[in-house]
């Protein structure tokens, strides 16, 4: 086929031949079939078909399988996708099928969990996800029983702002009456500039001194509400003793989560 393939073009060359002749090979594998024998550059190479004359196409951007694509260098295909919302075609084990699209041509993607069976997720208007917690039964009991078990051991939670000046002692929580303490159970706050913040318990430190960067800021997780009787806290006042904050250099606010005796 080759040698065929020179002669002829070496007879073209020469004016002899003024008709062109295209050959094909046969090649029912595809092995071979998208170099088509190529000897190297420069050379002709014969076009091969497949067992029902269909023509072998490669295009010039396909790597091989699990080759390394190298982005900015690799060339990709551009591909299409079907829009069809009335009546999806299924395809079977094994099978090649064209991917669907919405009218906006937007790839239709589905979640799928551990097993490999299609979940579906539902999302509003607004584009929120609705979420339904399998043991919600579980957590609402478990959460009923928190707030028993705080309320019987005869401390209350509650929470307030925390808005302090620059350079000064604030007041966050007020005593809470003789013989009663205030335990910090968590907090968060933001500083204006750069300073520092310290808790006391009336003048009385309960931290060190808290150095806060510009526009930075301060966060106590919250304390588990079942460990307040416990003892659980970030602070604890003395009985019958404000919670206060003192500033330096910048102002601060924020929001407080505290317990306090019965």
């Amino acid at each position: 086929m080759r040698k065929i393939a020179y002669f002829l073009m070496a007879l073209a060359l020469m004016g002899v031949v003024a008709w062109g002749v295209m050959f094909a090979r046969r090649n029912d594998s595809g092995s071979g079939a998208h170099q088509g024998g190529v000897s190297g550059d420069g050379f002709p190479a014969p076009i091969t078909v497949d067992a029902n004359g269909r023509l072998w196409v490669h295009g010039a951007s396909g790597l091989i399988d699990d080759g390394v694509f190298t982005p900015g260098t690799s060339l990709v295909d551009v591909i299409a996708g079907q829009y069809d919302d009335t009546t999806p075609d299924s395809v079977s084990e094994g099978d090649a099928g064209a991917l669907r699209m919405s009218a906006n041509r937007n790839l239709y993607m589905t979640i799928r969990d551990a097993a490999g069976n299609e979940r579906g997720a539902n999302v509003d208007a607004s584009g929120q996800l609705g979420v339904v917690e399998a043991n919600s039964a579980t957590i609402a009991g478990d959460t009923t029983a928190i707030e028993a078990a705080v309320e019987a051991t005869g401390w209350t939670i509650a929470s307030a702002a925390v808005n302090l000046a620059a350079g000064a002692r604030g007041e966050v929580v007020a005593t809470a009456g003789s013989g009663k303490a205030i335990r910090v159970l968590g907090f968060m706050g933001t500083a204006n500039v750069a300073g520092s913040i310290t808790f006391e318990s009336a003048a009385n430190a309960l931290s060190g001194v808290i150095p806060v960067a510009a526009k930075g800021g301060v966060v106590l997780p919250v304390v588990p509400a079942q460990n307040v009787a416990l003892g659980a806290a970030w602070f604890t006042t003395n009985d019958n003793e404000a919670l206060n904050i003192t500033t330096v250099t910048c102002e601060f606010d924020g929001v407080i989560v505290y317990a306090t005796e019965d």
